[in-house]
């Protein structure tokens, strides 16, 4: 605790009294950065006897001092708005190229992507047909092994005709 350290039952009511993280958020910055900002300005604060943690609290003028020395000071505006609009341009100038050359990157990307999806579907198309193709030959193939399975060894002509148009006819559907 600092020598400007009170005690809060002495002087004021603790009810009227801010803390610091209550400071800190009002004007938008950390804690951390209120409770440094206090120790620099050397500001008084008041000790809160009712707390065990020795939280420290602020008087009203304490309060909107840190408050006025966390809050961004506006600079001062230039006196021709023509100089100002020429400044503000300048400063916007770099963003408004940078955003174009990302909008074209993000273009570029997108056509890029464009091109892969329809490359992937006209593949998966291809693949898709090379697939029923192999299943039909491979359908084929099995009727031709059962074919030649069943004409193996000895048959008569006639049979051997039965047993072609056996595996050669359309399949009953009963």
């Amino acid at each position: 605790m600092t020598a400007s350290n009170r005690d809060a039952t002495k002087t004021t009511d603790a009810a009227t009294l801010t803390t610091i993280a209550e400071v800190a958020k009002a004007c938008g910055v950390s804690k951390s950065t209120a409770a440094r900002r206090l120790k620099e300005l050397d500001l008084a604060t008041v000790s809160d006897p009712s707390d065990r943690r020795g939280r420290q609290l602020l008087p009203p003028a304490t309060a909107s001092a840190l408050a006025a020395a966390l809050l961004p000071s506006d600079s001062p505006a230039p006196e021709d708005p023509e100089a100002a609009r020429g400044l503000l341009e300048a400063q916007v100038e770099p963003y408004r190229d940078q955003i174009a050359a990302l909008e074209r990157e993000v273009e570029r990307l997108t056509d890029q992507i464009a091109n892969r999806d329809a490359a992937a579907a006209e593949t998966m198309a291809q693949a898709e047909q090379r697939i029923e193709d192999l299943k039909r030959e491979n359908a084929q193939l099995r009727e031709d092994l059962a074919l030649s399975r069943r004409l193996e060894g000895f048959h008569w002509p006639w049979t051997r005709d039965r047993i072609k148009a056996q595996h050669l006819l359309p399949k009953s559907t009963v």
